[in-house]
């Protein structure tokens, strides 16, 4: 898996019309943090913490 610019999982996110607060918060703060990049196993915990988004990172980015 690759590191993943947070602006495109921004926009999957809201494509998707997930309403999670949780995970909207946690990107925020992993843009200040990262200078915009999200480190892998961060990326990963996230998508494990949404189903919808984990099928379609796995649809855009298949191992």
């Amino acid at each position: 898996m690759m590191d993943f610019v947070s602006g495109e999982i921004i926009l999957l996110v809201q494509k998707m019309k997930v309403l999670d607060i949780w995970l909207q918060e946690m990107l925020k703060m992993l843009m200040m943090k990262k200078q915009q990049k999200l480190q892998e196993m961060e990326v990963l915990v996230m998508v494990q913490k949404t189903p919808l988004l984990k099928r379609k990172l796995e649809t855009l980015y298949p191992k």
